[in-house]
């Protein structure tokens, strides 16, 4: 019994140590450039067997040097998909600012958001090497359609850390990587049942 006590202990200083490591890179890259490096590499270690048995710190290193791959590989895809992102984002904000439009073009700017949210989260999914970036955005594009239960689960996931940041705004930028940490978790376990070939 102690020692699955101290594993889930291990996990969660692990979790921890990526969530902190996620928020440096990702503030470092002045959010346009670190965001989505940030989060394949997050993606990249949680994938990785055996990675929660390792010391913490080859995983402070493992990290960087993921993100410097990501970073130099995805370069396109990273600033095209963030840029869109922030477009989305301003786009509802301007939205939210007029009743006309909020009634008219709320609801499908919000969803087109949460297509791009699970586009991006499932594209940093996908790694494995013999695939090539038009197959991997066409998959990425496919899963959330043939597994809906994404939507529920992301839209669970906003919620609940949505209503921690109001009782805390202070806490935002923990409130982000834990949001990753744990879809990336809920992607893990489905990716492992039905898409296993593509990790």
């Amino acid at each position: 019994m102690s020692l699955k006590i101290m594993n889930w202990i291990n996990i969660v200083v692990v979790y921890f140590i990526l969530n902190m490591l996620f928020i440096l890179t990702t503030c470092l890259g002045f959010f346009f450039f670190g965001l989505i490096p940030s989060l394949m590499t997050v993606c990249k270690i949680i994938k990785m067997e055996g990675i929660f048995n390792q010391n913490y710190k080859f995983i402070w290193q493992l990290y960087f040097f993921e993100f410097k791959t990501c970073l130099s590989n995805e370069t396109k895809i990273v600033l095209s998909g963030t840029l869109a992102l922030i477009l989305l984002i301003m786009n509802i904000y301007v939205i939210q600012q007029t009743k006309f439009l909020f009634s008219l073009l709320f609801l499908p700017s919000l969803f087109f958001l949460l297509i791009l949210i699970l586009f991006i989260l499932n594209f940093t999914f996908i790694n494995k090497k013999n695939i090539s970036i038009v197959k991997k955005i066409k998959f990425s594009l496919v899963i959330p359609l043939i597994k809906p239960s994404q939507f529920i689960y992301l839209l669970v996931l906003i919620e609940f850390f949505y209503i921690i940041y109001l009782v805390r705004t202070e806490i935002v930028f923990f409130v982000i990587p834990c949001f990753v940490s744990t879809f990336f978790y809920i992607l893990k376990r489905q990716y492992n049942k039905k898409f296993k070939e593509l990790i």
